[in-house]
């Protein structure tokens, strides 16, 4: 008699299995299925059940195999392949670890997506990108279900992000256009809270839409909707609440925008202006940035030398006669060491008489500036041109 052991002819494995799990009347039926078939089936994309079933049976318990009995079947659905139709179709599908974290990983995709076109910065107007709505999904800790579209956890997403209103961010408004323009229809829109107008068009928020349609049809015509979400700046969404503002604040609004008027203009003519060599925008931006760090460095040594000074004064008193011997000492250790000869920088053309004001000068501003002119190819300045380039620089920042 052969030892060999082998899988009974009657025991089917099976692989690959998607459980779909239906209580009906007390008790637990379950059909084995091809995890990607069941979602197909469900879409009406596959209707052949051997397509969709590993096995045409109901069981009790898939996992161990046991077969719910036939009177338990015919008791709950009638007939089996009823049992099967209906399990699949209103049953619970039981899906693996990945396949969970893959599906909601695509969901949050589609929910970021859906509330980045509906949603814009509350100040500018501009439009938020999908990655900075996954980001705010993640701070608020909303959680992604399964079990619902991603339209409706879109919509609970935009509500949670209204709510914040730290984040700055509000809900785009819909573009309405009146298709017989009248001045009765426009005076029943106008009178909706939450309703503004830009001369031909309207303005409205997405909760006010269907009271603004019957209002409108009310006095006998009709909506039309340009834009769901239309992307535009605050002053264009406010026009008509500048109206209805008092004088005071209409002049102060007019003095600011003057203000801002003055300074387009004076950059437009700056721009304007014909340069010299034709330099372009990435020259002028390097101008830009070199003169603000010249500026920054400027102003940390001025910093230093302030605190430098502040210093010397304090312990001047103190180390008078000290400081006069250890100089003079010094003095005569350099110059024996150097045997009387002149120190140089081949950066700057400077010369020193001893090693202490060598080493001091490669830690200057004037030494650093002239390294990044020898980078540049541009030639060395002296320290007086320096010091002058210094002050001038201090005069305007000041």
């Amino acid at each position: 008699m052969s030892r060999r052991t082998s899988t009974p002819q009657n025991v089917v494995k099976l692989s690959n299995v998607a459980v779909v799990r239906l209580q009906r009347g007390g008790s637990r039926f379950e059909v084995a299925c091809y995890p990607n078939k069941v979602v197909d089936y469900r879409n009406g994309i596959e209707s052949d059940l051997d397509e969709v079933l590993q096995v045409r049976q109901v069981f009790k318990n898939a996992s161990k195999g046991q077969v719910a009995s036939k009177k338990e079947v015919e008791k709950a659905f009638g007939v089996v392949q009823a049992a099967c139709e209906e399990i699949l179709k209103f049953g619970e599908l039981q899906i693996s670890e990945k396949e969970r974290g893959a599906k909601i990983e695509a969901l949050s995709k589609d929910i970021s997506q859906i509330v980045a076109e509906k949603i814009i910065e509350a100040n500018s107007g501009r439009p938020v990108p999908a990655s900075q709505i996954e980001k705010i999904m993640q701070n608020l800790k909303f959680t992604v279900s399964t079990s619902r579209s991603s339209k409706q956890q879109a919509l609970d997403l935009i509500r949670c992000i209204e709510n914040e209103s730290e984040l700055g961010l509000a809900r785009a408004k819909m573009r309405l256009k009146i298709v017989n323009d009248s001045h009765a229809a426009r005076e029943a829109l106008l009178a909706i809270d939450g309703i503004v107008t830009d001369g031909t068009t309207f303005l409205a928020e997405p909760r006010v839409f269907r009271a603004a349609s019957a209002a409108v049809e009310a006095q006998g015509t009709s909506i039309q909707v340009i834009d769901h979400a239309a992307r535009v700046a605050i002053s264009e969404i406010t026009a008509t609440e500048k109206k209805s503002s008092s004088p005071q604040q209409q002049q102060e609004e007019s003095m600011t925008h003057n203000k801002h008027n003055q300074n387009f203009s004076q950059q437009d003519q700056e721009e304007n202006k014909p340069h010299q060599g034709k330099k372009s925008k990435a020259a002028k931006r390097r101008e830009k940035e070199d003169y603000a760090e010249r500026l920054a460095l400027v102003k940390e040594a001025q910093e230093r030398r302030q605190k430098h000074r502040e210093h010397l004064e304090s312990s001047d008193n103190i180390t008078q006669d000290s400081s006069a011997t250890t100089e003079n000492d010094d003095k005569g250790k350099d110059q024996s060491s150097n045997g009387g000869k002149l120190l140089t920088c081949n950066t700057c053309g400077g010369s020193f008489s001893d090693t202490a004001a060598h080493r001091c000068h490669f830690r200057s501003d004037w030494h650093r500036y002239n390294l990044k002119r020898k980078l540049e190819n541009k030639p060395p300045i002296s320290e007086a041109d320096f010091d002058d380039l210094d002050l001038l620089l201090s005069t305007g920042a000041a």
